[in-house]
């Protein structure tokens, strides 16, 4: 067949080929011959391992690291999933930085157009010396931001698009850029002035960890009585994150700690998603550019999602409800129930991850 037959193209042309050259070719594969039916697919550390692998299949013969050949699917839907600032660590991304250009073009690209709003450079905050980095929302939340930007042009210089985006708190930025809703500038000076004004808010209170059903910590929280604390996120079933004042949590977590129910801090310098939050809103006027941007957009792109961002800056600032319209829940896009869109069949997540 002409894979196999390609197959020992490449083996002829790997053998004496550098690693460099041997990237290139494995780069073109994936992002010019994606519209070809059958494909296979090697994972190996050095180009002799590559060599033997492409000899099989060029021979007819199984792959020990490899699949194929197989049939390609056509009806793959991505969807980028982008986290919140829970990940943020020193060194973050730096790693990708040193290795790829496109990533590193992405990271400069957001630097430059930060200038000095951040009072240190965006590679110094990024460094692993900087120990200071989870303390300060306005360089945590943006440097979360910027990973999160490079890493879909990463993705994107490789052939893998979403169909779909979503992203929780600090996310949901990374979320509207990366669907076209919020030019880059735009979304970078949205996200250090709503650093700043949480860093301005008297109290910052905290966030924990529930490891119950929703009908326990609901019911340990009318018992608590304490209007301060609220449901934040929910992570799963059985997984619930509790945001507000931190002498709250600490009673909370005593109360749960009653039934066996474990409850532990996050290390993050505000209750997110919580009460707390509240006046950040009597300034959200700072943010209308950025929500006219998120206007603008939904009313020419039927299924690109963020979520509780947008929905609150929208609602409070124009009086409109986007809720039921064309941005989704992170719950809605796993589900892809009701949506004007075919279901998703992959979801991948975009966040720092340490070793």
């Amino acid at each position: 067949s002409s894979l196999r037959q390609l197959a020992q193209e490449y083996a002829g042309v790997t053998e004496s080929a550098d690693l460099e050259q041997i990237a290139a070719i494995a780069c073109a594969s994936v992002t010019r011959r994606e519209s070809l039916t059958f494909r296979a697919a090697i994972a190996v550390q050095d180009k002799n391992k590559l060599f033997m692998e492409l000899s099989q299949l060029a021979s007819g013969q199984s792959m020990t690291a490899g699949i194929g050949p197989l049939v390609a699917k056509r009806d793959h839907n991505v969807a980028f999933i982008f986290s919140g600032q829970g990940d943020v660590f020193p060194g973050m991304g730096m790693g990708l930085y040193e290795e790829y250009p496109v990533y590193r073009a992405a990271i400069d690209e957001c630097a430059a157009l930060l200038g000095a709003s951040l009072g240190q450079d965006l590679l110094s905050i990024l460094s692993p010396e900087n120990t200071q980095l989870v303390e300060k929302p306005i360089w945590s939340q943006t440097a979360l931001f910027c990973i999160q930007y490079a890493l879909t042009r990463l993705w994107d210089s490789v052939g893998l698009k979403p169909t779909a985006v979503a992203g929780h708190s600090i996310g949901e930025f990374a979320a509207s850029v990366a669907a076209g809703a919020v030019p880059l500038s735009t979304a970078l000076d949205a996200i250090v002035i709503r650093a700043e004004l949480m860093e301005g808010l008297p109290d910052r209170g905290g966030m924990s960890v529930v490891l119950a059903d929703r009908p326990t910590l609901e019911k340990a929280l009318r018992e608590l009585g304490d209007p301060s604390i609220s449901i934040a996120v929910e992570n799963g079933p059985a997984n619930f994150v509790a945001s507000g004042n931190q002498e709250a949590l600490l009673e909370l977590k005593k109360l749960l700690a009653k039934t066996n129910v474990r409850c532990h801090p996050l290390p993050v310098t505000h209750a997110f998603h919580s009460g707390l939050m509240d006046p950040l809103f009597l300034s959200i006027k700072s943010l209308i550019g950025w929500t006219q941007h998120i206007r603008r957009y939904r009313t020419s792109h039927p299924w690109k999602v963020s979520a509780s961002i947008v929905r609150q800056v929208l609602t409070r600032t124009t009086g409109v409800d986007i809720a039921a319209d064309r941005f989704f829940s992170l719950q809605q896009l796993m589900q892809c129930s009701n949506l004007e869109s075919p279901a998703l069949s992959r979801l991948v997540q975009l966040r720092p991850w340490s070793d």
